[in-house]
């Protein structure tokens, strides 16, 4: 039940802030944008900016991932069959990755730098550009049978979850430091907390998290088939997106400990791909049976047509 079938082909078919968390969580509470990437009605790369079309490209495609930093927002994904990313303060130019078909699953920006991790025809890779209109060059190559899905910048470090030939995978710069060792574990998502790294994906069609801490061990999300999607750390607290046979929900933990609840229940034909926590509150995109949406604390927020999909959001 890869994620990447169930999701993009369904659709496509129908430096303080770093150092406590990787993700950015914005304690205020007055006034928020709420940015969703993802593909539009007529299968193109979109963005909407609190529930209202903001970006579409003309091109077959769709954006995996959005990102704001420094005012200027980014957003990485395919662009007729090619991985690119776009940026907001170049808003003309297709920033095209690496040789032949591929993707850009994540993006993320720190110290100056925009981080992607996606793959080309030759096989997965974290890309990295300085400036605007910079070609973006190869930091690590994975190899031909590796796709990092999700990116993550802590530290002097440069953090990459997703999966091998072998299973699944967290690399820490161009070399593994974690995963689960069967060919049926993908990681869709991770997050980085005090020097810990979250990550959330399936284990035989089954949702899992673990975490690089304390023990080898993998965590279960219900009894039931699925997988979880995206992970976010804030405060003393983890929130995990899984959707499944058992519907879409949002499940929460302690940060320190390995037992997690569901904290919402999204609806039996929700499919949440992306969650982010602002202050008190828990953000959660992806699709319904209406199409594409966004959940604040487990009640929809915004519905953006029929026949959109959300794969990614960003609360800043």
């Amino acid at each position: 039940m890869k994620k990447h079938a169930l999701s993009l082909i369904a659709a496509l078919m129908a430096l303080m802030l770093i150092l406590t968390a990787c993700a950015s969580h914005n304690d205020d509470n007055d006034e928020r944008t709420v940015y969703a990437a993802g593909i539009d009605e007529y299968a193109r790369p979109a963005i909407w900016k609190n529930g209202l079309s903001f970006l579409t490209l003309d091109s077959v495609g769709f954006f995996n991932s959005v990102y704001v930093s420094g005012g200027i927002l980014y957003a990485a994904g395919q662009a007729d069959g090619r991985p690119f990313y776009w940026r907001s303060d170049d808003p003309n130019r297709y920033n095209y990755l690496g040789n032949g078909d591929g993707w850009a699953a994540s993006v993320h920006v720190s110290g100056g730098y925009t981080y992607v991790a996606g793959w080309d025809s030759y096989g997965g890779k974290i890309w990295r550009s300085a400036a605007p209109g910079s070609a973006a060059a190869v930091l690590y190559d994975f190899g031909a049978d590796a796709w990092p899905y999700s990116i993550c910048v802590y530290g002097s470090s440069v953090y990459a979850g997703g999966f091998d030939a072998y299973g699944s995978c967290v690399w820490e710069n161009n070399q593994i430091i974690a995963g689960i060792d069967d060919d049926s574990a993908y990681i869709y998502s991770i997050d980085v907390s005090n020097g810990v790294v979250y990550a959330a994906g399936e284990v035989d069609e089954r949702p899992v998290w673990f975490k690089t801490t304390g023990s080898d061990y993998s965590y279960y999300l219900g009894g039931d088939y699925g997988l979880a999607t995206s992970v976010r750390v804030s405060g003393n607290y983890m929130y995990i997106a899984e959707y499944g046979d058992a519907a879409g929900r949002v499940w929460r933990g302690a940060a320190s400990s390995n037992i997690t609840s569901i904290r919402y229940s999204l609806g039996s034909q929700a499919a949440p791909e992306s969650v982010f926590v602002s202050g008190n509150d828990v953000y959660t995109g992806g699709w319904d049976a209406g199409g594409g949406r966004i959940w604040r604390n487990g009640s929809p927020l915004y519905s953006l047509g029929y026949d959109t999909d959300v794969f990614s959001i960003f609360i800043n």
